[in-house]
């Protein structure tokens, strides 16, 4: 949606909310999910949010740094969440 943030301005970005839902509907806690097209790294995200494993493939390196950083706030975020 319009209030999430955008990174990079990758041309494909998902809503995480849209990720979630999918991911949340089709696995498990703890199921791997592969992303053969990871860009800015939503999937992976939400992966984390959602407490599954995850696997992403990126050519860009411009977005495999920006996946990183995303998937790193994510986990910080998490961990506050659950103190």
């Amino acid at each position: 949606g319009k209030s999430e943030k955008t990174y990079d301005k990758h041309p494909t970005q998902k809503p995480i909310a849209l990720l979630d839902r999918l991911i949340l509907a089709v696995t498990n806690e703890g199921d791997l999910v592969l992303d053969a097209f990871n860009g800015s790294g939503t999937t992976g995200v939400s992966c984390i949010r959602t407490n599954r494993e995850y696997i992403g493939i990126e050519i860009d390196k411009k977005f495999i740094e920006l996946s990183k950083k995303r998937f790193s706030e994510q986990i910080k975020l998490n961990e506050k969440l659950s103190a």
